[in-house]
């Protein structure tokens, strides 16, 4: 590409902002297959807790409220507290205002039922009942 090295090139990062990445290739691979550095679940242990508290205090969170309390990447994060604790996340479509003054469709996170039981549960809201 334009003047990088084959170890790496560039990409764009991020839903049309232009902030720029490295990002390393494989040459062992014909079709350079990239490696990313993300962020996982495993490396913010804390964030699942914080936010797993509050999904289990009812909360019901999308992309700009997550990012209030620290939640940058809040799919990622639904889908480690799927993975990890086996609870469940309903999911809607709705409409938010943003900063240019129209709407946003961003996805709506929330439990219920027994996935809500067993949030509270791990999150320790409350104690198991009958044991």
């Amino acid at each position: 590409m334009n003047g990088s090295s084959p170890e790496s090139q560039r990409q764009r990062v991020g839903g049309g902002h232009e902030s720029i990445k490295k990002v390393a290739v494989s040459q062992s691979s014909p079709n350079k297959t990239r490696k990313h550095a993300h962020y996982t679940c495993a490396s913010r242990p804390w964030n699942l807790a914080l936010m797993l508290r509050r999904f289990a205090e009812a909360e019901r969170c999308h992309r700009f409220t997550a990012e209030r309390v620290g939640d940058h990447a809040i799919p990622s994060t639904i889908c480690g507290l799927q993975a990890k604790h086996g609870i469940t996340f309903c999911r809607k479509w709705v409409k938010v205002p943003n900063r240019h003054g129209t709407e946003t469709r961003v996805t709506l996170y929330w439990q219920d039922g027994k996935s809500v039981d067993r949030g509270q549960l791990i999150a320790g809201v409350r104690a198991e009942v009958g044991t």
